[in-house]
């Protein structure tokens, strides 16, 4: 009866935890956030549409974005024209390829040291979550990090959704709001 009891205990535990971690994780355009163990409102993100792409995202109050919503940041930034420019805090883009060509170049042994890689879903679309380091050979210097999202749009070019790190620079909060942004993702 004892050994019941505990294992009855550790079940009601661990839902309870589970429930806690699966509240902070949706937490996304004013739901609920749990901070301490108590539900808290959290303040909505605003939204930023990219028309021609057919995309829109949240992103965090008080950043600053470019005009196409594929750049944002806590600090001013330009993009400069023509560049392949890189390193804000979150950026989100519309592949040229297919989903699985584009995990198989991100995770490229050439070009990057693969960290890590999930399988994921994010609202209802497969998706690929990937840590990786480039190693210098390709677009990125050595040490660059990304933290990305390839979220499948069921036959058009998957988006993207990244935070980045240069060598030398902590995540900070970076893939936290990579990780609310993403949910917020509407294609």
């Amino acid at each position: 009866m004892r050994l019941f009891r505990w294992l009855l205990l550790l079940v009601v535990m661990l839902l309870a935890a589970s429930a806690v971690a699966a509240v902070g994780l949706v937490a996304v355009e004013g739901e609920t956030d749990v901070a301490g163990g108590t539900p808290m409102r959290v303040a909505p993100w605003p939204r930023c549409s990219n028309k021609a792409l057919r995309y829109s995202i949240a992103y965090p109050r008080g950043w600053h974005r470019d005009r196409n919503c594929a750049f944002f940041d806590p600090k001013p930034f330009t993009v400069p024209a023509n560049s392949d420019f890189y390193g804000v805090s979150l950026e989100v883009q519309v592949a040229q390829d297919s989903w699985a060509n584009v995990v198989r170049g991100l995770t490229d042994k050439r070009y990057a040291r693969t960290i890590s890689r999930r399988q994921v879903r994010v609202n209802g679309r497969r998706a690929a979550l990937l840590e990786v380091e480039a190693t210098g050979a390709g677009l990125y210097e050595r040490g660059y990090r990304l933290y990305a999202y390839v979220v499948d749009d069921r036959g058009r070019p998957p988006v993207i959704v990244q935070a980045t790190r240069r060598p030398g620079t902590a995540w900070g909060s970076r893939k936290a709001v990579a990780d609310r942004a993403v949910r917020s993702l509407r294609v």
